[in-house]
């Protein structure tokens, strides 16, 4: 990304979750990092992996070559095993692997000593606990979320009593607030900042989002109501909601809506 935000290009805006793993999370358990599509999961786990001298390897679900090794049975870390090394795993979209609990649950069992294990994703990562956690005690969950003001102004990770006396004595005064209100905090459209890639961003990131992680949550059949619904509800923000209306538009139910 060219632009430029506040005079920080992205390339120099560091997120405050790897300085988070760094100073709090127990190295021999699991990193689950749960968030938002396109928030910037899959990057912060391969800009780690990157960076640690052990080495490691990605592995994304749903990549045809990755899925036939995960599923092989063959010991993954076979190469890297070395004594006083832990090299990092990354398990992208894991969780739409049948069983994934049972698979992870075996692999940390047996390699908990010896890697790193990060597992990332959205939708399901985050609402499988819901069934059941045969995996408690293994693993800490995280939630990465859009880019804030803290961490474009290069807040440090500390006590929030001390970091609300801190942000009001930064720089915040000189930041930049119209670009975070008028492109998100997202960061591809955000340090893009362009309105045309923002309106085509937010269209397909709607798409997917429709189209495949509710098909895959929930039960819900008729998704082009769902999508007209979703086209209603931004015109009404701020303002009373009324169900009843919203049944009268879309044709369905009280009952329907409500749920």
């Amino acid at each position: 990304f060219r632009y430029l935000l506040n005079n920080v290009s992205m390339s120099e805006v560091e997120r405050a979750f790897p300085q988070l793993i760094e100073t709090l999370h127990p190295v021999e358990k699991m990193v689950f990092l749960a968030g938002p599509r396109q928030v910037g999961k899959t990057t912060i786990a391969q800009s780690i992996l990157d960076s640690l001298p052990d080495g490691g390897f990605y592995l994304n679900y749903d990549i045809p070559a990755h899925r036939r090794l995960i599923i092989s049975g063959n010991d993954l870390l076979s190469d890297l095993r070395k004594p006083k090394k832990r090299p990092m795993v990354v398990f992208d979209e894991i969780h739409k692997m049948a069983k994934f609990k049972a698979f992870l649950k075996g692999f940390y069992d047996e390699n908990k000593n010896d890697s790193r294990i990060w597992v990332t994703g959205s939708g399901r990562l985050d609402l499988f606990q819901k069934g059941g956690d045969s995996l408690l005690g293994r693993y800490f969950l995280y939630h990465l979320h859009p880019f804030s003001i803290g961490e474009l102004t290069k807040q440090k990770l500390i006590e929030p009593e001390t970091c609300w006396k801190n942000f009001e004595d930064s720089n915040t005064k000189n930041f930049d607030y119209k670009s975070l209100l008028d492109f998100g905090g997202f960061p591809e459209p955000l340090f893009k900042a362009e309105k045309s890639f923002h309106k085509r961003w937010i269209t397909s990131r709607r798409d997917r989002i429709t189209r495949e992680d509710i098909r895959d949550l929930t039960r819900i059949q008729d998704l082009d109501r769902l999508e007209k619904l979703i086209d209603l509800l931004q015109f009404r923000i701020g303002s009373p909601l009324s169900v009843n209306s919203l049944r009268e538009d879309l044709g369905v139910a009280f009952e329907t809506i409500e749920a």
